[in-house]
């Protein structure tokens, strides 16, 4: 999972920064940034309905095939279209490699009283890419072109598809082939769906989504830009983000265990709020990754904790399934955040993206105390 946070990380800047060369509107690069999870949403389910009957390991292999096709396409990108050819591509191959990881974690490996722990070393991994991703993108494409970042993608993609063939054991993620039939998995849909407590709380990777999509990837290296920081430089406020984000996540991860994932995501929530509004106070590098630092911190609180609280809600039955079923809630969340917050963006100033996502995250904190404190989640 390090190469694929790397890989991943290496583009974050680039893309709607490349999208902007190529002639797109904020409002367009935020369709950019959505349409990968148009097709990553579609993945989710026959994801983890096939993990559960196949394993994960096929999942991953053809995951990461479909993002080595992506990463060309966008590397000889020559308008935004092609841009969003090469998300729609690439959404569907980070949904197979993204899902069938959760549910290798989270089904096969990790006990279920130490879940959040485990979300953090496996998040830990994929982070500690990012951060070094987003430096070295953000650093080749000042000086090379904004193109090379998905070239080294392309590579990258390639190597990892030696990685899982001979590192993934067969063993470990082989499941029973009779598992989950089809009746099964409508059953198990119409179920999920209709009780009301477990699509409140999809309402929580909704908000996620909004953090990590909507905030770091698209408003925060827009924002930088126009303030006038340079690729390297908006590259590096996100690296200095990640590497606060890391240096608390097992911590994080160990202490929604310890104390309960609830009051981990009502804190995390708050501290999102904080940083959101932090903000809007700035105006150049240093403020900028100072606000960064603080909203990846919120997010290190969360993260680890935000999909163990589904699963102690919603039971481990079909776990695979189910976790197919909330990545749906994220990946909405994914679609949507880039696209409003791109509107915002451009229709009521660069600060306004982090108001209304530090609004929502307050609102979040409020909710998710109020229903712990009367026992209704």
């Amino acid at each position: 999972m390090f190469v694929i946070g790397l890989q991943r990380g290496m583009v974050t800047a680039a893309i709607p920064l490349f999208g902007r060369d190529l002639g797109a509107s904020f409002s367009l690069v935020g369709l950019i940034l959505a349409t990968g999870g148009f097709t990553k949403l579609a993945m989710e389910v026959p994801t983890g309905f096939l993990s559960d009957r196949f394993g994960g390991k096929p999942l991953m292999s053809g995951g990461m095939a479909t993002l080595l096709v992506s990463a060309l396409i966008a590397a000889l990108a020559q308008n935004p279209y092609h841009l969003i050819l090469s998300r729609l591509v690439g959404g569907a191959g980070e949904g197979l490699i993204y899902t069938s990881g959760w549910i290798i974690l989270l089904a096969e490996i990790a006990p279920a009283d130490k879940r959040a722990r485990y979300t953090s070393y496996y998040v830990l991994s994929t982070h500690a890419g990012s951060a070094l991703g987003k430096f070295v993108g953000g650093l080749v494409g000042d000086m090379y072109g904004l193109r090379i970042p998905f070239f080294i993608q392309f590579g990258t993609m390639l190597g990892c598809l030696f990685l899982i063939h001979f590192t993934i054991s067969e063993e470990l993620i082989r499941r029973d082939t009779h598992a989950t039939s089809k009746t099964e998995l409508l059953e198990a849909a119409k179920k999920f769906f209709m009780n009301k407590r477990v699509v409140l709380a999809g309402c929580v990777p909704i908000l996620v989504a909004f953090i990590l999509i909507g905030l770091n990837d698209t408003a925060v290296p827009l924002y930088g830009e126009e303030r006038g920081l340079s690729v390297a430089e908006i590259g590096s406020v996100l690296s200095i983000g990640e590497v606060a984000y890391l240096l608390i996540l097992v911590w994080s991860g160990s202490m929604a265990d310890k104390f309960g994932r609830t009051k981990s995501l009502i804190f995390g929530f708050i501290l999102s709020a904080a940083s959101g509004y932090a903000f809007t106070f700035t105006d150049e590098f240093s403020s900028i990754s100072i606000a960064q630092a603080l909203l990846m911190i919120s997010f290190a609180i969360i993260d680890p904790a935000y999909m163990p609280f589904l699963l102690d809600i919603s039971g481990s039955q079909r776990s695979g399934t189910q976790i197919g079923f909330y990545r749906c809630f994220w990946d909405i969340g994914s679609i949507i955040s880039p696209v409003l917050l791109g509107l915002l963006f451009e229709d009521f100033g660069i600060s306004s993206p982090f108001l209304f996502v530090g609004t929502l995250c307050l609102g979040a904190a409020v909710v998710l105390a109020s229903v712990n404190h009367f026992k209704l989640i």
